[in-house]
């Protein structure tokens, strides 16, 4: 099943099309408030649907559909900052496992769980040094592993291994190739290319992952700036 699913935050649903972009369906429930990230366990036959909601709402959670989209059940324990819980959760990420890992963002923090729903650990903490956070929002992992989060308040992306430790961070607020202001979303593809959601740039920065092992990463910008200041990725 190579179907693409969108999520439509105002048509509180996902958009299923076919390789081809032919509209398949569309997938929702009552109790969909602002859905914001997705991620497809096809493996298990499971969409995950995170729920942003809104203050005051009691639902912070990570909606769980089957292929066919009927709702079968919710991730996280309701609206809080114990372990477990959420505000404002915005992403939502898998690794090779099924193991769910879930952008708490007012929470400053990524939870993760296993894919029966069972806490395991939570990265990060609120602060201004290495291996915090301001927003967490876009989070992936790449071939080793290795969590990247996306964090808007401070404009940068940190890279944790699987013991949660820090390895690096990259970006930074400011206009130039390579840095950031307000990101958002990201993506890292087969190659171990980075893809990142530049919100007030306006654009897409991509680098590369140049990686001999888990824990001896190093990142090159990829591409080059052209004479409209769009960046263009190099083959």
């Amino acid at each position: 099943n190579e179907n693409i699913y969108v999520v439509e935050s105002d048509k509180k649903g996902i958009q299923v099309f076919d390789p081809d972009g032919k509209d398949l369906r569309f997938i929702t429930d009552p109790s969909i408030s602002r859905p914001t990230g997705i991620a497809i366990d096809r493996a298990r036959g499971k969409i995950y649907l995170s729920d942003t909601s809104h203050s005051k709402s009691t639902q912070h959670n990570v909606k769980i559909f089957d292929m066919q989209g009927k709702l079968t059940g919710v991730l996280g324990s309701g609206k809080g900052s114990d372990p477990g819980q959420f505000l404002f959760p915005t992403y939502v990420t898998l690794d090779k496992q099924g193991d769910v890992y879930v952008s708490d963002t007012l929470n400053s923090r990524v939870q993760e769980f296993d894919p029966d729903g069972k806490y395991i650990k939570s990265y990060g903490e609120r602060g201004n040094s290495w291996g915090m956070f301001d927003k967490p929002k876009g989070i992936a992992l790449d071939s080793f592993g290795n969590l990247y989060v996306v964090d808007s308040g401070w404009s940068n992306v940190q890279i944790f291994n699987q013991k949660k430790q820090i390895l690096m961070f990259f970006g930074g607020r400011g206009a130039l190739p390579g840095m950031l202001r307000t990101p958002s979303p990201i993506a890292i593809d087969g190659k171990n290319r980075i893809y990142v959601g530049d919100f007030l740039n306006h654009r897409i920065e991509v680098y590369q992952l140049t990686n001999t092992s888990a824990d001896d990463s190093f990142l090159n910008p990829l591409g080059k700036e052209t004479d409209t200041g769009k960046k263009t990725v190099t083959q």
